[in-house]
């Protein structure tokens, strides 16, 4: 359960570029509209599609290379939480894309249990 590899096809940029690292080991594959995210079973993420709305996530791929239990995306961003607690955000600054770096970063860095989103925002659970 949980292994698997991931095609991809339609109108989507960049799959090229990961296509070889989703090739086994697939938990899950997420999206947010116009990219693609998957978690693989070692806790890495790899994305995929339209590059300012998430499909580009070199900005936080240290974060994203190991301990992400889920990701969740909207519109044009998607955040991941890692099994720390910590959330890690990337995409469209505009819709939650950059959470972990601004006011917010410091609530955001653990003890996050559950992330849920609407169109353009996210919003957060976390431990008191």
């Amino acid at each position: 359960e949980g292994r698997g590899f991931c095609v991809s096809w339609g109108v989507v940029p960049n799959f090229e570029r990961v296509k070889d690292s989703l090739q086994d080991g697939v938990a899950r594959v997420v999206s947010n509209g116009p990219a693609f995210a998957a978690i693989k079973q070692d806790g890495s993420v790899f994305t995929w599609g339209m590059e300012h709305h998430g499909g580009d996530s070199k900005d936080v791929a240290d974060q994203l290379s190991s301990g992400v239990k889920t990701v969740v995306g909207n519109c044009y961003a998607f955040v991941a939480i890692k099994e720390s607690g910590q959330v890690v955000a990337w995409g469209n600054p505009s819709c939650g894309g950059r959470a972990g770096r601004g006011p917010i970063g410091e609530a955001l860095k653990e003890g996050i249990i559950s992330v849920c989103s609407t169109f353009r925002a996210f919003a957060a659970l976390k431990e008191s």
